[in-house]
């Protein structure tokens, strides 16, 4: 119902105009044409519109699904768990495995008043005396020592599980001085089991050399002529061209993190990284960022990666970049994606059927990405742009070439004798019209060395 008609509303109008210039009024009357006002009617009808539903008007309404639903204690320790390294849990499990087994062992050959507590259970004390008996005892399943390296990560690994129970005794901490036997006793066993000669060869993965790598593809275990090839084409260069590491990276690769362009006559490809072993996006790496690499396929011919990438991202669509590759001719892929087993020893089984000899494992990727940059003379920097290394631990996955080996032998080798001694000083003579005068001092022989060739200069007249 209409309380105000339109005639009404019209004069309601000119009345408020009016009042909005009061200045002009000059304390006048003003008058107003006849209408009639029922004052219950209006407040009825305003009654009215205050039971609107004001939400839609509402601009600080949050919108729907806009936050997360409550979560427990529980859920927040499964987030935690998940986004730890797979192999830190392992390798926390065996620490404490070793260390639990020890233990048992130790207490059933001892009287009830020489029970060793368990972990958990330790106090400060308990557990320096208890450590140090632990790092001199253990040993691996067949009696042989640990090597220093390994007895330490036996150590961190119990550290992490103390931690992970919300036991706050750091006994690798320098500065706690509760726990200064039990480093003496560690270093003084490391120092031990070194000078034995137990742990000082590092077994590491053998890189793939421009040889090797022309005889894969000669031999058909790169390139496109299979699907098992072609996998291992895209494993090999993953590795190799953008720095992944041997399993965990390639675990959660996924088709949509590789990138291809033409520009011009130009080819690229593009792989923009997520989390990795250098880049685990927390708290200590908030300032970081994820690995961006943009990789030039050089000019086109029947190795060009570009179309390699191409052929094999079309084939498997969008999501796991690794599927199981189906036998025969022809490339054709199942929906099924790879196993974790079957891809962690991809390189294995291609060097193995090339006929190679040496460690080879799917860490030689990334270290043939290192070592191939190295020996190319690639800055530094640069090298660690590609294999995603922030420290100079990139330095382990370098290894020199032959050739440079060599010219460092050479360097240290003894000086020449005889003929090869006079060849080295007729050379000189040769060229020395080209050298400027040396001012030297008779009662001293002043000597320069000339690649392994001892040159004596005399003064005119002296010798």
């Amino acid at each position: 119902m209409d309380v105000l008609g339109d005639s009404d509303d019209l004069i309601l109008s000119q009345a408020l105009e009016s009042f909005e210039n009061f200045d002009e009024l000059d304390e006048k009357d003003v008058e107003f044409g006849n209408f009639t006002f029922d004052v219950d009617e209006f407040l009825k009808e305003l009654e009215k519109q205050d039971n609107i539903k004001t939400e839609q008007y509402d601009v600080r309404t949050d919108p729907p699904e806009r936050f997360g639903k409550p979560v427990n204690s529980t859920e927040i320790k499964e987030l935690h768990k998940s986004q730890e390294s797979t192999n830190t849990r392992r390798n926390t499990s065996w620490g404490v495995k070793v260390f639990d087994d020890w233990r048992k062992s130790r207490n059933a050959n001892s009287g009830l008043e020489m029970q060793l507590p368990d972990l958990l259970s330790c106090s400060s004390q308990d557990l320096d005396h208890i450590l140090s008996c632990f790092v001199i005892e253990c040993r691996r399943a067949d009696g042989s020592p640990y090597p220093p390296k390994t007895l330490y990560q036996l150590c961190a690994a119990i550290l992490r599980f103390m931690r992970d129970n919300e036991i706050d005794l750091n006994f690798l901490d320098g500065k706690d001085m509760r726990f200064r036997n039990f480093r003496k006793t560690l270093d003084a066993r490391m120092k031990q089991l070194a000078t034995e000669g137990i742990g000082v060869t590092i077994r590491q993965a053998d890189p793939i050399s421009p040889e090797m790598e022309n005889a894969l593809w000669e031999g058909g275990h790169l390139g496109m002529k299979t699907s098992v090839a072609l996998t291992n084409t895209i494993f090999f260069y993953n590795c190799k061209l953008f720095g992944l590491r041997g399993l965990d990276e390639h675990r959660s690769l996924v088709t949509e993190q590789f990138k291809l362009d033409k520009i011009s006559d130009k080819m690229f490809i593009t792989f923009y990284g997520r989390t990795s072993k250098n880049f685990a996006g927390g708290l200590n790496q908030r300032n970081l960022t994820a690995k961006e690499v943009k990789h030039d396929c050089g000019p086109d011919g029947p190795r060009n990666l570009f179309h390699v990438y191409q052929t094999y991202t079309d084939m498997v669509g969008p999501g796991s970049m690794y599927r199981r590759p189906l036998a025969g001719e022809g490339l054709k892929y199942s929906k099924q994606v790879m196993g974790v087993n079957k891809l962690g020893k991809i390189i294995k089984d291609m060097c193995s059927g090339a006929g190679f000899h040496g460690n080879f494992s799917n860490h030689s990727g990334k270290r043939t990405c290192a070592t191939n940059l190295f020996q190319s003379g690639i800055e530094e920097q640069l090298v660690m742009s590609r294999t995603g290394h922030r420290s100079t631990a990139v330095r382990n996955y370098k290894r020199p070439s032959q050739e440079q080996l060599s010219a460092v032998s050479m360097a240290l080798n003894p000086p020449k004798l005889g003929s090869e001694e006079n060849e080295c000083a007729a050379e000189f003579e040769d060229n020395n019209s080209k050298l400027p005068k040396l001012m030297v001092d008779p009662m001293r022989t002043p000597m320069i060395n000339i690649t392994n060739c001892n040159v004596h200069i005399f003064d005119a007249g002296n010798k």
